[in-house]
């Protein structure tokens, strides 16, 4: 290849810069040749997403429209329930679309499905105005206390 000096005094070109240059044959290429090889891809995790007390809203919010009752639970109140114990939960790993991996609170669906049924049953003896502590009906009169607010004799000797 012809090469070609120049410096910021001198312009003058080099003889090997008029000479033509000679072609060199080319080898041909295969197709594997020129590919490049592809690196490994990296296989994304299949996203797991156990039923966390946020996602069990949902179920109960549907549930409750089933039954006819215009009422929405809001997803921190499962939270409450959960840590009160009304349904048993335990921490399990949650792998998002990114392949990432996250420590959730998974409810256990046994004890989750018979709070659920009891909490829309609940719900629908409440809108039809029924309660589940009636008073007991007795024939016997209610005891009342006689001696309430009075003042008892031996303090007032104690004085």
């Amino acid at each position: 290849m012809p090469t070609r000096t120049r410096t910021s005094r001198s312009t003058s070109q080099t003889d090997s810069d008029n000479e033509t240059p000679k072609e060199t044959p080319v080898a041909e290429q295969t197709a594997t040749e020129t590919a490049p090889a592809e690196p490994a891809k990296k296989t994304k995790p299949e996203p797991v997403s156990p039923m966390t007390p946020y996602q069990a809203t949902k179920r109960v919010n549907a549930a409750l429209r089933e039954a006819g009752i215009d009422k929405t639970v809001r997803s921190p109140m499962l939270y409450i329930y959960a840590s009160k114990g009304a349904f048993e939960i335990h921490p399990a790993t949650k792998i998002t679309k990114a392949g990432q991996e996250q420590t959730v609170h998974e409810i256990d669906e046994e004890s989750f499905v018979k709070w659920m049924t009891g909490y829309v049953k609940g719900a629908v003896q409440r809108s039809n105005g029924e309660t589940d502590e009636a008073p007991a009906e007795t024939d016997e009169p209610a005891e009342v206390d006689e001696s309430a607010g009075q003042d008892e004799p031996e303090a007032a000797e104690a004085e």
